[in-house]
């Protein structure tokens, strides 16, 4: 892995021969939003679970979205790590060798060469995005108002994101960092969560490539928010509201699912505090 725990292109490219099935996803919903103020779902303490399966429908409580181009031409992708954004860059890069001559069709995340830092490490054949104490991510991870390169990119387009429960956004995270062969042990991911938050400022703000931000830094900036958990049907709305024909297919990565997992207190409480903003924000409960 490249410094920060991320697959640099060549070994994703090398991951993506391993003989690892890739399953097609069916995803299901979208949610966007105008541009201006975004406002928040609360959600009261007694609607919160207990207890967090794989298996419960843990959706947002964000109202129905609208799909309103600004004028300005364009749309660029906002990668939220760990929310299908590997998947919707391929999607566009498909569609760009469909249209290699119209200038709608960018590459999007890592593939956009506008979303760049205006301090750069240069790591081997990567550049990542230089933050204090030497940690860095990939440019297409940092939140826009950490950089303003990277905001001025994104304000150049119409922008849209996807967000997602954070508790399951947190064990994908897992099973990225750990594959098949041990991401089933709910000790170990367990002991993993909670190294991740014994020190919740400083370097480990950046830890792991900015795959552990909150998503709420991100969406503030979004003109459009879909949804993870009705992802496939809405992107192709979006996709039409455009008038760009990148659609979603199969999923980047293959994922799995540890069906017998029950995430309880202290861990369950431990994560909602560290994502307490996308919790309320996003209304999941």
């Amino acid at each position: 892995l490249a410094p920060g725990g991320a697959m640099s292109t060549p070994e994703r490219a090398a991951c993506s021969m391993l003989p690892v099935a890739v399953v097609p996803v069916v995803w299901m919903s979208l949610v966007s939003q105008q541009p201006g103020p975004f406002a928040s779902v609360r959600v009261t303490p007694a609607e919160a679970s207990l207890v967090w399966t794989p298996g419960q429908k843990t959706k947002s409580r964000l109202p129905e979205p609208t799909y309103t181009p600004s004028g300005k031409g364009c749309l660029k992708f906002m990668h939220i790590p760990k929310t299908a954004g590997t998947t919707i860059e391929d999607a566009m890069e498909k569609a760009k060798q469909n249209h290699p001559k119209d200038k709608h069709y960018v590459g999007w995340g890592m593939r956009d060469p506008d979303v760049m830092c205006t301090t750069r490490h240069n790591d081997t054949s990567w550049f990542f995005c230089d933050f204090h104490d030497h940690a860095k991510c990939s440019p297409w991870h940092v939140p826009p108002d950490e950089d303003p390169n990277i905001k001025k990119a994104y304000e150049s387009c119409d922008t849209f994101c996807v967000v997602r429960d954070p508790v399951a956004r947190l064990i994908s995270e897992w099973h990225f960092r750990h594959g098949a062969m041990a991401s089933c042990s709910l000790r170990q991911f367990e002991k993993w969560a909670n190294d991740r938050f014994k020190e919740r400022s400083g370097q480990k703000r950046y830890d792991l490539d900015c795959h552990l931000i909150p998503q709420v830094e991100y969406t503030h900036a979004c003109t459009h928010i879909l949804r993870y958990d009705h992802l496939k049907d809405d992107f192709a709305r979006l996709m039409k509201t455009y008038n760009l024909t990148a659609e979603l297919t199969t999923h980047a990565f293959h994922s799995v699912t540890c069906t017998d997992w029950r995430i309880r207190d202290p861990l369950l409480s431990q994560i909602r505090a560290w994502f307490a903003d996308d919790f309320a924000r996003f209304g999941y409960t």
